[in-house]
């Protein structure tokens, strides 16, 4: 009788009954805003993400186990409606580890298609996400989300719902487990780069620094454009570290930090050697989810692809609700790409991106979004693919904000930013380039005839009278700017 009677409540009035009950149960473990409650019937303790806002439960460790459930929770059993998440419901959960420990999440989740979860490996949305939102959208289908751990004390989990259907949702368990083992950091050799760690091995959230050289081999030095750590690959049904953590790219400092994963990591160093390297020798961007991301082009890098969060390659051809399109964008991007050319040098973007209605690009002649000249505006807005055009700054510096709204995503941008040199203005008769015109420049022109040097060197300014050719001609034409007579 008492059960049909909350039946027929309203969901918020089912929701603070639930709330009461709740607050009725064992609590253990210290919170900032809220703590772990025990189900004396199962003898389980556990948490539910709040309907809206930020909770945080940090953990003591008195319970090393415990279940996370939407704001629903969980009932009698996983399909009874009334346990089913809200309408609407956006809530964030941050979870924190004792000292000493990491988090380990896995579970399952049955949800709409345009509802999402996200983990991220840290405190902040800006961190790496093992679920970034757009994975494990089947509607309606309890999906195994597989097995997460922490590097660190801290983990954010994001649940949303539109309002368009309700599931029984979020069904995780997780699990504290304790960071004294000490992995290995490996470094990969790697001709021209010479890279050393602060330390050789260490635990899970340690903060590693490491520093990059170039050498000189051959009398060429070799830049180190960045460093690249993998977390090692192991047995995939096993492994929570099967991911590559993040790239750092070095403009001048030579020094990057990174936490300590709770597995080996491996440090590759990324070289610019010396020839021209392209974007189809491999190099590339990824634009973070939010923030901002800075990046120098060495003018030996003369290009690279830039992707969104979501990296190159195609989607294989499946559904945008597989669980195998991971290369789309995120929703709700928010993300600044920085890019700066080394001095005398301009940069040119050209490229196509493809998305969804509303989703677009900016790109900015500079880095002040208020005063830079937009190059592209709101460039994707209409949905489907565009061709980006050919956007070339006027200086060193050139800025991407890419934006994503709650629809589901497409697969974003396919651009490649080129670092083109400038060509300085000189006066007719210069062909040395000192900005004078003089008996040197016709020293240069003889040694061209007599082929003791070449025109190429040159760039075009020993041709005076552009026939294609350096001969007598062209000495003359430089004689007579010399003696006023044709300037």
């Amino acid at each position: 009788m008492i059960m049909k009677k909350l039946w027929k409540l309203t969901l918020r009035a089912r929701q603070l009954v639930m709330m009461l009950c709740v607050l009725s149960t064992t609590v253990v473990a210290k919170a900032d805003n809220v703590s772990l409650s025990l189900d004396e019937a199962t003898g389980q303790y556990y948490v539910n993400m709040p309907f809206s806002g930020r909770n945080t439960l940090t953990l003591d460790g008195t319970v090393t186990s415990f279940r996370l459930f939407d704001d629903g929770g969980l009932g009698p059993h996983n399909y009874d409606p009334r346990y089913f998440y809200s309408y609407d419901c956006n809530g964030w959960m941050e979870l924190i580890a004792p000292e000493g420990y990491v988090l380990k999440i896995t579970g399952y989740m049955t949800v709409s298609y345009y509802d999402h979860l996200c983990i991220y490996d840290g405190s902040s949305d800006t961190d790496y996400a093992f679920i970034d939102g757009n994975q494990y959208m089947r509607d309606g289908v309890s999906t195994n989300v597989g097995q997460f751990m922490s590097s660190g004390r801290n983990m954010l989990l994001h649940f949303w719902a539109d309002g368009t259907r309700q599931y029984a949702g979020l069904d995780m368990t997780v699990d504290l487990v304790p960071a004294t083992v000490e992995h290995d950091i490996n470094i990969v050799e790697v001709l021209g780069a010479t890279v050393t760690a602060s330390k050789t091995k260490a635990k899970a959230g340690e903060l590693i620094t490491l520093t990059v050289n170039g050498d000189i081999i051959d009398n060429t030095l070799y830049s180190v454009a960045g460093v690249r750590v993998h977390a090692e690959p192991r047995n995939l049904f096993e492994s929570v570290c099967i991911r590559e953590m993040e790239t750092w790219y070095l403009p001048n400092e030579g020094k990057v930090v990174f936490s300590m994963p709770n597995c080996n990591a491996t440090v590759v160093p990324v070289i610019v050697p010396g020839y021209e390297w392209t974007a189809e020798d491999g190099l590339y961007i990824d634009m973070p989810t939010r923030g901002t991301k800075s990046v120098y082009i060495y003018a030996l890098a003369k290009s690279t692809s830039i992707f969104d969060d979501g990296g190159g390659g195609d989607a294989f051809g499946q559904s945008q609700y597989s669980i195998d399109y991971f290369h789309n964008y995120s929703r709700n991007c928010d993300s600044y790409l920085k890019l700066e050319a080394p001095e005398g040098y301009v940069i040119r973007l050209t490229g196509s991106m493809t998305t969804t209605y509303g989703d677009y690009l900016d790109v900015f002649d500079g880095y002040d979004e208020q005063t830079s000249t937009k190059l592209g505006d709101k460039l994707g807005y209409g949905s489907g693919t565009e061709d980006v055009g050919t956007l070339v700054s006027t200086g060193t510096e050139m800025m991407l904000h890419f934006r994503s709204n709650d629809n589901p995503t497409q697969t974003g941008l396919d651009l490649t930013a080129e670092v083109i040199p400038v060509t300085p203005d000189y006066d007719q008769g210069d062909v040395n380039g000192d900005h004078s015109v003089d008996v040197s420049d016709v020293n240069i022109l003889v040694n061209i005839i007599l082929g003791k040097d070449t025109a190429d060197n040159y760039d075009g300014r020993a041709d005076l009278i552009g026939d294609n050719g350096v001969d007598v001609s062209d000495v003359n034409a430089v004689v007579n700017i010399i003696l006023g007579k044709n300037r």
